[in-house]
């Protein structure tokens, strides 16, 4: 029931996010690494526990955040830079144009190298 009860308010942590980084459906899907609208629905209803891949997208996601919004001046400029081009040495190696497009990869490693990035820069 625990564990339940911590889905939950990560899941909805989670949905928050999304919405200020102004996530599609799909997007929010995609970035969790979840396939179907129905297997995402369960997951979200508490009808079906997530895989342990999906808790740690979500942690990564939520330390993406937290990281963006002590590192830049604004909640605008925070939430957008996920959207934004961006010409860091890890973009251009990897030959994604913006973090996003590296987040939503099905690999989660790619997510990963945003959320290290950011700890990265928050530790410089």
């Amino acid at each position: 029931m625990k564990k339940r009860k911590r889905f939950e308010r990560h899941f909805e942590a989670f949905m928050t996010l999304a919405e200020q980084w102004k996530l599609s459906e799909k997007e929010r899907r995609q970035l969790l690494n979840i396939k179907s609208e129905r297997t995402f629905l369960s997951f979200a209803t508490g009808k079906e526990a997530p895989p342990a891949e999906v808790l740690t997208r979500m942690h990564y996601c939520m330390q993406i955040y937290r990281a963006l919004h002590i590192l830049l001046p604004s909640y605008t400029s925070a939430n957008d830079w996920i959207h934004a081009a961006n010409k860091a040495p890890l973009f251009q190696r990897t030959g994604y144009k913006t973090a996003l497009e590296a987040m939503l990869s099905d690999n989660i490693r790619d997510l990963k190298t945003v959320h290290d990035y950011l700890l990265a820069q928050l530790h410089a």
